[in-house]
């Protein structure tokens, strides 16, 4: 086992995308895992990042899991406000998207997933708490689950050598009202470390408004 580090970012969106490797034609899996990190904003805002422990390279059985441990961090010099989604998808050789079953793999989320972060009901998850400088979340992602029923003879459609990949975006702003609004596009109430966040409506100005 081992934690890896996305390289750093300044108010970035982190992509990173772990990669199961099912090869169904010879009973076994393989799990290797990836980062890669876009650049979207690029000013000097905080700097978040994702980190993983994961078993690389490790096969496994259908039936059997991965560790695949997920958090997020703030290694910059200012507080931040964080949000992340996450999507799932079988590729094959050539890294294009085929329209396996993703529900072969069970992501098995952690209860600070379902406790520390609030459905924003915009495809986002945001985080109920002040990411601090230095600090880290709570693991939301503890291990994938490859079904026991991965397998050609149990589905009509062909498994063999493909990619089942998840991926993570990680987004963050200063910690003020103001900047989730233009971010996000949403409202946030701040009690202590506390963060409750909601829709967020621009002003009416009316009919010939600016």
């Amino acid at each position: 086992m081992k934690f890896l580090k996305s390289k750093k970012m300044k108010l970035a969106s982190i992509l990173a995308s772990a990669c199961l490797v099912i090869v169904i034609g010879y009973t076994y899996a393989y799990y290797n895992s990836t980062v890669s990190v876009t650049n979207k904003m690029g000013t000097k805002e905080p700097e978040v990042e994702l980190i993983e422990k994961f078993s690389q390279g490790a096969q496994f059985l259908p039936g059997e899991s991965v560790v695949k441990e997920v958090k997020f961090a703030n290694s910059g010099e200012a507080d931040a406000l964080i949000r992340v989604r996450y999507s799932d998808v079988w590729v094959n050789s050539s890294e294009s998207i085929v329209g396996g079953d993703v529900d072969l793999v069970t992501k098995v989320w952690t209860d600070a997933w379902g406790n520390e972060w609030q459905d924003g009901n915009d495809g986002w998850f945001y985080y109920s708490e002040i990411l601090r400088v230095g600090t880290t979340t709570n693991i939301v992602l503890d291990k994938l689950v490859l079904s026991d029923e991965a397998s050609n003879d149990a589905h009509a459609f062909d498994y063999s050598a493909l990619t089942y990949q998840i991926t993570f975006d990680l987004e963050a702003c200063r910690v003020s009202n103001e900047d989730a609004q233009k971010n996000f596009g949403k409202s946030v109430t701040i009690s202590g470390d506390d963060v409750t966040w909601s829709n967020y409506e621009e002003p009416d100005q009316g009919e010939g408004g600016n």
